[in-house]
C-alpha cells in the first residue's frame, strides 16, 4: 500500500525582504552621530540652567529646569531631524549611515506614529528618576534576532539598510 498522495501544491519559497535589517553597528553609529548633534544644543542648555554647577555641588537639578530642558531638547530634536523623519524615516545619523526606520512592511512610518510612539515615550522616561533605567534597557533588545529595540516594538517599526 502506498502512502496517500498530497493534494497540496508546493508553494514557492518566500521571497527575501526588499531591504535587509540594519546591522547593530550601523544603528549604534547613527545613534552616536545623533547624540553628538544633540550635544550641540544640550551643552548650552545645561549652561543656561546651571546644571553643571548643581552637579559639581552634588545637588539635583531643579525640577523646573529638567522639565524645561527636556521640552526644549525635544523641540530641537524635531527641528534637526523632523523633515528627514517625515520624508524618509531617517535622522541625520541614519541618513549618513544609509539606514531608515520603516514599518514592518517596509514603508516610511507616519510621522505622528514615529514621534508619539518611537521617540517621545523614551525621552519622557529618561527624564523621570527611577524610570530612566528603561532607557538603558531599551537598546539591549537589539541583540534579539529581530534586532528591534523596545521603541521599535512599541511603534511597530524596524530599522533597515536602504543604500549601497
Amino acid at each position: 500500500m502506498q502512502p496517500p498522495s498530497s493534494t497540496r501544491q508546493q508553494s514557492d519559497p518566500p521571497s527575501p525582504p526588499p531591504y535587509p535589517l540594519a546591522h547593530r553597528s550601523q544603528r549604534l553609529a547613527a545613534a552616536l552621530i545623533d547624540e553628538g548633534i544633540a550635544l550641540l544644543w544640550l551643552i548650552p542648555l545645561f549652561n543656561r540652567y546651571d546644571i553643571f554647577a548643581h552637579a559639581q555641588r552634588g545637588e539635583p537639578a531643579p525640577l523646573n529646569a529638567v522639565i524645561q530642558i527636556s521640552i526644549l531638547a525635544f523641540l530641537f530634536f524635531l527641528l534637526a531631524h523632523g523633515y528627514l523623519l517625515h520624508r524618509y524615516g531617517q535622522t541625520i545619523g541614519k541618513r549618513i549611515l544609509r539606514i531608515a526606520v520603516a514599518t514592518l512592511d517596509f514603508q516610511v512610518p507616519p510621522f505622528n506614529r514615529l514621534i508619539a510612539l518611537r521617540y517621545l515615550p523614551f525621552r519622557v522616561l529618561g527624564a523621570i528618576p527611577g524610570l530612566a533605567i528603561l532607557t538603558l534597557l531599551n537598546p539591549l533588545f537589539i541583540f534579539r534576532q529581530d534586532r528591534r529595540c523596545l521603541h521599535d516594538h512599541l511603534a511597530g517599526t524596524q530599522v533597515i539598510y536602504v543604500g549601497r
